[in-house]
């Protein structure tokens, strides 16, 4: 009897053995199913990423670099219509027309930069003595700038007269009529030097100054860094915000770095307005700049920050799936200084040489300051990808928005990301 309770134990362990066995075994199955599968699924990602690269036998351009793959757009939309409604929503417009409507009717804006407190609001035709001289102008430049603020692409075709023109007079002085002809034609060739650390890794300084006119961003100095960026400087484009904070300084008062000659007073500003008070900043160093002093049409402002807004919103619902609502920059997106200068050169110049656009492993933000990281009001990806269409011609026209401008597209190439 014992022996048959000892066989009977035996058999039941062995069962529960060979149960456990069992579930052991389809455990493994399934992992290697799965495993599988994700196999698969990889490896059909990759196909199908790797028959989107652009080469060169299907006439697209090349990215940048692997982090700038372009998703040009198939009509992949789930809705169109609402889409390009959402692209060509302008709030920020009709907030700035507010504001100076009510710097105009009240003058309740500091110069200084922002509202004044509750209690100050009220009307005051000076806010300050100091501002005095100055305040017919700035309520001009208001006046105007409330009549521009549309989108219209065709200005364009306008910015060699307002822009180019003006500086070449600077430049030559009194202009004789055959230079008077060549200053309303475009630059034959344009290098715009964006402040990206890869500059840091090149030796871009003598190609750079080989071009006609040479545009800089933001007070980015050159001094120190002629082997990488050059020396020569045209045209300084900056944000008003730049303007605003160097018009205070005594070291720096209404000047752009750069200059042929070292000058400083003899470069000439081209500057978008990103707070209206910084008008006064532009009335108020206007006499002391030899140089033009120039701000960008409302309307050119209009047009960029319509592409840079259409480029980040459909690199947004093409990467992540999600609706437009969803994008994560509402009510907080501007588009860089960088882009704005090179919309700018599209309008100015035959040609087009972009250096320092770009970012890779192990390179400062800025190859001429400290600073960390970049601004999470601008996607730069998006604008890189916006890049990487300029230099294809076939690409170039059929960007929305730009495409309507009516212009003659330039060529453009895009230098520096080898460091990629």
């Amino acid at each position: 009897m014992a022996f048959q309770w000892r066989d009977s134990l035996k058999w039941i362990n062995m069962g529960e053995s060979s149960v456990k066995y069992f579930r052991l075994r389809v455990h493994h199955l399934l992992t290697v199913v799965v495993l599988a599968l994700v196999s698969i699924a990889a490896l059909f990602t990759d196909i199908t990423t790797t028959s989107r690269l652009p080469g060169p036998e299907d006439g697209r351009f090349k990215p940048l670099g692997p982090a700038r793959l372009s998703r040009p757009w198939h009509g992949r939309m789930v809705n169109e219509s609402e889409f390009m409604a959402f692209v060509e929503s302008e709030d920020d417009a009709e907030h700035e027309k507010d504001l100076i409507k009510e710097v105009l009717q009240g003058n309740q804006l500091d110069p200084r930069g922002g509202h004044r407190g509750r209690a100050a609001r009220r009307p005051s035709r000076l806010p300050s003595p100091h501002y005095a001289p100055f305040w017919p102008e700035f309520r001009a430049m208001l006046r105007a700038r409330v009549d521009m603020k549309r989108y219209d692409p065709k200005v364009m075709q306008s910015l060699v007269a307002t822009i180019k023109v003006p500086i070449e007079r600077h430049r030559q002085k009194a202009l004789k009529p055959g230079l008077r002809r060549a200053a309303q034609r475009r630059y034959a060739s344009c290098a715009v030097v964006g402040n990206s650390g890869i500059l840091l890794n090149s030796t871009y300084g003598e190609a750079i100054d080989a071009h006609e006119a040479v545009v800089r961003l933001n007070n980015a100095r050159a001094k120190g860094f002629e082997t990488h960026v050059g020396r020569k400087t045209t045209i300084a484009f900056m944000n008003s915000n730049i303007l605003h904070k160097c018009a205070r300084r005594v070291r720096c008062y209404c000047q752009a770095y750069g200059g042929d000659d070292g000058d400083n007073d003899d470069v000439a500003i081209v500057m978008y307005v990103s707070q209206v008070q910084h008008l006064m900043d532009v009335a108020m160093c206007r006499p002391a700049h030899a140089a033009p002093l120039l701000v960008t049409d409302p309307r050119f402002d209009a047009l960029t920050a319509r592409i840079a807004k259409w480029y980040s919103v459909r690199e947004f619902v093409e990467c992540t799936g999600k609706g437009v609502s969803e994008w994560p920059w509402v009510g907080g997106f501007h588009y860089s200084s960088g882009m704005q200068a090179v919309m700018l050169a599209l309008g100015i110049c035959e040609e087009v040489d972009l250096y320092g656009f770009g970012k890779a492993n192990g390179t400062k933000h800025h190859y001429h300051t400290a600073q960390p990281q970049e601004l999470h009001i601008h996607d730069y990806a998006a604008e890189y990808i916006f890049y990487d269409e300029l230099a294809v011609p076939s690409s170039q026209e059929a960007i929305p928005f730009l495409r309507d401008a009516g212009i003659r597209h330039p060529r453009v190439r895009v230098f520096g990301h080898e460091q990629l």
